[in-house]
């Protein structure tokens, strides 16, 4: 929306049922933005742009500037944090943090540290790099870093690091990454499956259960490849999870969708590897439940065909129209 406006788009028409919104440019060019959320705007204020309301409206919720510097000051390691969006509703805020090349751990172990609510009610969902890492990366995967340009607001930043653009990732450079995404995501994903079904058969839940971490875990940075372009391949379920819902709520509900207590119990256990009961030597789980676990990543694989398919729509439509 802000790169619309940023053009010249004058908001024609807004239809939530469909999740499209319509709009032309200045010289008459038709633009059309996918969108996955069903909330109402209000296309007839233009004294502040709503990008800029909400801009406003989040910094007074979760107060950006206090929690940089106090993520700075408890960890001094820290070179540059960007604020890249915020779930109001879940008090969930997500920025990308630089840290020193030379800090004796690693990224994930950095994010698990500062991941908490020692900020008061905000649950920090942190993206973070090592600062060579990051600069190694905008050169090699431009779709994420130039969302991240895009998206994202400096809170604060080393006055040495020097962060440069990414390169211009064009509709074709585009669509051709989604395509070979999602064609090995899927292909891994089936193969998976397919893993899986053999393990029940022969009831050697240990292994299938192995199967369905990984497959669940390859279906989900798959879709947040698609919508963000961050690629990288060591997240786990909870954190992958908080990622995706950033940008959709409903893949949230797939797994535990018509369910029961038990069985959503049952389903985290089993996909969240930093839980240690899958692992137990006694660990029990129905083979009608781990089934369900099943139909459910399928079910989780077929969402993310559905977004893949919204994204080439989209591009399509911008090859036939721009190009």
């Amino acid at each position: 929306m802000v790169e619309q406006l940023a053009i010249g788009a004058v908001w024609e028409t807004l239809t939530t049922n469909n999740g499209h919104h319509l709009s032309y440019t200045k010289d008459g060019r038709k633009v059309i933005t996918l969108m996955e959320d069903t909330e109402n705007y209000n296309l007839y204020d233009w004294k502040l742009p709503r990008a800029l309301k909400r801009k406003n409206r989040l910094e007074k919720e979760f107060k950006f500037g206090e929690m940089a510097e106090t993520l700075v000051k408890e960890f001094p390691f820290i070179r540059h944090v960007c604020h890249l969006g915020a779930l109001p509703y879940a008090d969930r805020i997500y920025p990308l943090i630089l840290v020193d090349d030379q800090v004796g751990l690693t990224e994930v172990e950095i994010s698990d540290k500062i991941q908490s609510d020692r900020l008061g009610k905000t649950f920090i969902v942190p993206i973070v790099y090592k600062v060579k890492d990051a600069l190694n990366e905008i050169k090699t995967n431009p779709r994420f870093w130039e969302w991240v340009v895009y998206a994202g607001i400096v809170l604060y930043t080393d006055q040495d690091l020097v962060i440069p653009n990414p390169e211009y990732v064009t509709v074709e450079m585009h669509k051709a990454v989604l395509e070979r995404c999602w064609k090995n995501a899927h292909k891994e994903s089936r193969s998976l499956l397919k893993r899986i079904e053999t393990h029940l058969k022969k009831d050697e839940y240990k292994s299938a259960i192995s199967f369905m971490i990984k497959a669940i875990e390859t279906v989900q940075r798959c879709a947040i490849e698609l919508k963000l372009g961050y690629n990288r391949q060591d997240g786990r379920f909870a954190k992958l999870q908080q990622i995706i819902s950033l940008f959709t709520d409903d893949y949230q509900y797939i797994l535990y969708k018509d369910t029961d207590d038990e069985t959503e119990f049952v389903f985290y256990n089993l996909f969240d590897k930093r839980y240690p009961k899958p692992k137990a030597k006694n660990f029990k789980a129905e083979k009608s439940i781990l089934e369900t676990a099943v139909k459910k990543i399928e079910q989780y694989l077929s969402r993310t065909e559905k977004l893949y398919n919204q994204q080439i729509a989209f591009l399509e439509y911008s090859l036939g129209k721009f190009s």
